[in-house]
Formats: C-alpha cells, sequence, structure tokens
C-alpha cells in the first residue's frame, strides 16, 4: 500500500510472518528543497502482529502519520 501525506510518500509492505499474522515493513519518504529524496525505515514493535494484511496496513499508515505529524 502507497499512499501520500502532507507531502510523504507512504509505503507500507505487510508480509505474513507465522501462521496468518502480518507484520508491516514501513518507509516514507519525501523530496528535499534540493531534489533529492530522502527516505527513511520506520521501525515497528517485534509484537505487532495482526490477524490480516489489511489491518497490517492501516497501523503501519497510522504509524507513519504520527511520525511524521511528530516533525518526522
Amino acid at each position: 500500500m502507497e499512499r501520500e501525506y502532507r507531502g510523504w510518500t507512504i509505503a507500507v509492505h505487510s508480509y505474513e510472518a507465522e501462521k496468518g499474522r502480518w507484520q508491516p515493513v514501513v518507509t516514507v519518504s519525501v523530496e528535499t528543497q534540493h531534489g533529492e529524496i530522502l527516505t527513511r525505515r520506520l521501525f515497528t514493535p517485534s509484537e505487532w502482529a495482526f490477524d490480516s494484511e489489511e489491518e497490517c496496513d492501516e497501523r503501519g499508515y497510522r504509524l507513519a502519520v504520527a511520525w511524521i505529524d511528530e516533525g518526522g
């Protein structure tokens, strides 16, 4: 899943970690004033595991939004 938020691109790639439980990989990127792309991977708690890919994507997205809102 990829969405835009406040000029940032949020990419969440969920993967099935074990027995139907999903974990997110979250990256955020933004273009700087100099035209460079700044990319950061946001680490999620190891205990984060969700019952569906959709729920996992949404939680990863909300994590990225909070990170951006806190100043990135």
